[in-house]
Order: C-alpha cells, then sequence, then structure tokens
C-alpha cells in the first residue's frame, strides 16, 4: 500500500523486514528490484503501474476470503456428521443378526398340531411324557428363540420334545430344526447354564454350548487330541463344582497351574457329562477370567 501512494520508503523498510523474517520472499525481492531501477524518484512510473494493474504483482497472498472460510468449515462439519451418522447407523445394523431363513416350512399344520402325541406308548419308553399343549408350546418356543438366536434355550427345548412321548413327525422337524444352529464363540454366545443346572438333568441339555471356568487334571496328550478332566468352579481353588470329562479334536497346551475357561458342547458318554471343547481361554498371568 505504501508502494502504491508512492511512499517508496516505508515500503523499502517493510520489505526488508520481511526478508528478514524471509529471506526467499519472491514478491519482497521483486518489489525491492523494482523500486530500486524503476520507482525511485519516479513517481509517473508507479502511477502507471497503479492505472495499468500491473502493481497487483507486488500485492500479497490474501487466501481465500473468510465467508469461504466458513462455507468450507460449515460444509466439512455436515459431512463428518453425516459420516458419522451412517457410520453409527451400519454399526448399530451390525449388531442386529440378520435374520435367519424362512421358518415357514417348520410351522405345524392344524391337523399336525392336533396329533403331536405318539399314538402307540406300549413298547417305548419316554424319558418326558408331555401333553399335546406342553408339545405345542415347547415347538413354538424352540422357534422363536431360534428367530432370535437364542440357540441354546432352542435346543433345550427340541431336547425335551425329542426325549418325550411327542409324535415322529414333530421329532423329525425339531431335529432338522436342531441341525440348523450354529456354534458360537466366546464373544456371540448368548446364553449359557451352569454345571448345576445340567447336572440336574443333562439329557435337557445335550448340544447345549456353555462356558466354564475351573482348572484341568489327568491329562492326556496327542500329536492330534488332547482330553482331561475339568474341575468345574476350582478356578480359585477352593470350591468344586463338578469334575467333567473334556476333550478336543486337537492338540491342546493346557497349564494345569492355571484357572481355564472352555467353550464346548454338552454330550453324553457312557451316562455322564461329557464337554467336547471348542475353545480355550487361560490368562498366562493368572488374572481373573
Amino acid at each position: 500500500m505504501f508502494l502504491r501512494r508512492g511512499e517508496t520508503g516505508r515500503a523499502v523498510e517493510y520489505y526488508l523486514d520481511i526478508l528478514d523474517n524471509e529471506p526467499s520472499n519472491k514478491i519482497a525481492l521483486e518489489a525491492l528490484d523494482f523500486i530500486r531501477k524503476q520507482a525511485s524518484g519516479s513517481p509517473s512510473v508507479i502511477a502507471e503501474w497503479v492505472s495499468s494493474g500491473k502493481i497487483k504483482r507486488f500485492y500479497p497472498n490474501l487466501g481465500m476470503h473468510p465467508a469461504i472460510y466458513k462455507t468450507i468449515i460449515t460444509f466439512v462439519i455436515l459431512a463428518v456428521c453425516a459420516i458419522g451418522s451412517l457410520s453409527f447407523i451400519s454399526y448399530k445394523r451390525s449388531l442386529i443378526p440378520p435374520v435367519r431363513g424362512d421358518l415357514s416350512a417348520f410351522v405345524l399344520s392344524v391337523e399336525e398340531k392336533s396329533n403331536v402325541l405318539q399314538q402307540e406308548m406300549a413298547t417305548e419308553v419316554y424319558r418326558y411324557i408331555l401333553t399335546s399343549k406342553q408339545v405345542n408350546d415347547s415347538y413354538a418356543k424352540a422357534l422363536n428363540y431360534f428367530k432370535d438366536y437364542q440357540d441354546n434355550l432352542a435346543v433345550v427345548e427340541i431336547n425335551r420334545i425329542l426325549n418325550s412321548n411327542a409324535s415322529t413327525s414333530v421329532k423329525h422337524n425339531a431335529q432338522i430344526l436342531k441341525n440348523r444352529m450354529t456354534e458360537p464363540t466366546f464373544d456371540t454366545m448368548k446364553s449359557s447354564f451352569s454345571y448345576t443346572e445340567v447336572a440336574t438333568d443333562p439329557y435337557l441339555y445335550i448340544d447345549c454350548w456353555v462356558s466354564w471356568t475351573g482348572r484341568v487334571a489327568n491329562a492326556v496328550i496327542t500329536d492330534v487330541s488332547y482330553s482331561c478332566d475339568l474341575l468345574v468352579g476350582y478356578e480359585k481353588q477352593k470350591h468344586i463344582e463338578g469334575i467333567v470329562p473334556l476333550s478336543f479334536e486337537s492338540a491342546m497346551n493346557i497349564d494345569s497351574a492355571l484357572p481355564v475357561r472352555v467353550l464346548g458342547r454338552l454330550g453324553i458318554v457312557e451316562g455322564k457329562i461329557h464337554l467336547f471343547g471348542k475353545s480355550v481361554y487361560q490368562p498366562l498371568d493368572g488374572s481373573s477370567l
């Protein structure tokens, strides 16, 4: 601005101050060169440059207009909010399990609901003797639990039907539904059962998945398998809820001196509860499970 007014002395002072802080400043260097060669002592040259607009080459770069900055900042904030909202919605949707396949084939017809019991019972012994209402209720619960991904609870109801006086057609549908259950992980399993619950009636919990803590003993290890006794509830070495045979169809390395958490499928072998292991969690520092 001093150069534009013809006050070259003041202009030189400012340009020199700029070069002290920024020696390679191109605008300051060119402006000083212009003053030294053309503008010094010749106001008409400066006036000519002002009128022609050439003087603008010595103007500093002002950047974008503040209004543009505000527009960009507003846009960025809105974009971030939009992306955040979409991410949150996607995250929420990811927490909702996908709807399982069409279960209409498993819905009992009116006739099937009216004939859910075996007609002949003389030659077969059933663990559970159920009424028609009880069979229908258990079957309906199994379907609803399956839809809600509560597979363990669904399996309990199915086991009740399979070990009862329910009709062959109902048992057939129940077994097919049971075969569609998925294997859980430590993180995805929604419900488990305590050893005490299972011990009261093991046949209700066949093929259910449990996550039990304790310690191992009497391990037998091969290159392709691992078996031991799981001392359920003995992780703090104070009380044993029960001793359950545990087996893995792969080689495992479990330290018997440390507590362990086991994810496994329940079964019955020689009339006793047996745990078929899938995963093991054992903190090396012995911290809480």
